[in-house]
C-alpha cells in the first residue's frame, strides 16, 4: 500500500460520517426486501443483491437540464450495508457519483464518464435515509 493512500485514508477516516447511517426498527430481513422495493418504486436499477451479507447496489442516472453544456447528467451508484442489530437493522449508505460528459465537433464527438468520487453532500443521503425510513414503516 503506497504511503500516499495510507496517510489519506487515515485523514478521511476521522471525518464525521455518522450523516451515512440510520438504523431501521424492523428485523434484517424486512429491512433488506423493504429496501429492495423502495429502490425500485424509486426507480433505481438494482445491479447487485446479496441477501445474506445485507448488500445492496443500485444505479441511476439523473439528466442535466442545462441546453447549452457538454454535461449530460451525473451518474449515481448506491452502496447500501444492512447489519442486524438485535430486532432492529443498521444500514449505512455510500453514493459514488461519476459525471457523464461529451466533447469534440460532431464528426468527432466523444463520450465520457468523469470519477467524481464519493458524494459528501449530507442533504442527499439524509433524504434518502429519511425516505428509506418511512417506506420501512408502510
Amino acid at each position: 500500500m503506497p504511503l500516499y493512500w495510507s496517510a489519506t485514508f487515515a485523514q478521511t477516516n476521522k471525518k464525521d460520517q455518522s450523516f451515512k447511517n440510520t438504523t431501521l426498527a424492523v428485523p434484517i430481513e424486512k429491512a433488506f426486501d423493504k429496501t429492495v422495493d423502495y429502490l425500485q418504486a424509486n426507480e433505481m436499477f438494482i445491479s447487485t443483491m446479496d441477501k445474506q451479507a445485507g448488500f445492496i447496489q443500485a444505479k441511476a442516472f439523473m439528466k442535466d437540464r442545462k441546453v447549452l453544456s457538454a454535461k449530460m447528467g451525473d451518474r449515481y451508484t448506491f452502496n447500501f450495508i444492512l447489519r442486524p442489530d438485535e430486532a432492529e437493522t443498521s444500514l449505512s449508505l455510500n453514493i459514488y457519483v461519476e459525471e457523464y460528459n461529451f466533447g469534440g465537433d460532431v464528426k468527432s464527438r466523444s463520450y465520457y464518464y468523469e470519477d467524481k468520487g464519493i458524494l459528501k453532500d449530507k442533504n442527499t443521503y439524509q433524504n434518502i435515509l429519511v425516505a428509506l425510513q418511512d417506506a420501512v414503516k408502510e
